[in-house]
């Protein structure tokens, strides 16, 4: 048989139809593979990349407190004093940023607010 469509029988350009549809949904597959690897190695290395930044972080603040009571001895704070209102400070900011996340993060706060249409509001007579 020829390849040309004009004379083939019915029933080879069916067989014809249905190879190239499923060659094109393999590709299709194929792509969409490609993506989601893609993807996933880049989510990795996001993740991968905010656990870095979140040790890093947390070894500043150590410096940081650790810098603060320093400082608080040095202007003639005794240290376990100088240690228990560096401590405070920063408790009362995680409560305070931690009770901001909670109303932020409400159930009510992250459902859509949807209003009614102004024309659609009944009217009195």
């Amino acid at each position: 048989m020829s390849d040309d469509p004009h004379t083939q029988p019915p029933h080879g350009l069916l067989a014809t139809l249905i190879d190239v549809l499923v060659e094109m949904a393999q590709a299709h597959v194929a792509l969409a593979r490609a993506e989601l690897a893609r993807v996933l190695r880049r989510i990795g290395a996001g993740l991968v990349l905010f656990a870095l930044a979140v040790a890093l972080a947390l070894a500043a603040l150590n410096l940081l407190a650790g810098a603060a009571v320093s400082l608080l001895i040095a202007q003639g704070l005794e240290p376990g004093w100088a240690a228990l209102v560096v401590a405070a400070m920063m408790g009362l900011s995680a409560a305070v940023a931690a009770l901001v996340g909670l109303r932020v993060l409400r159930p009510a706060k992250l459902v859509p607010y949807r209003r009614t249409p102004p024309d659609s509001r009944s009217r009195p007579s």
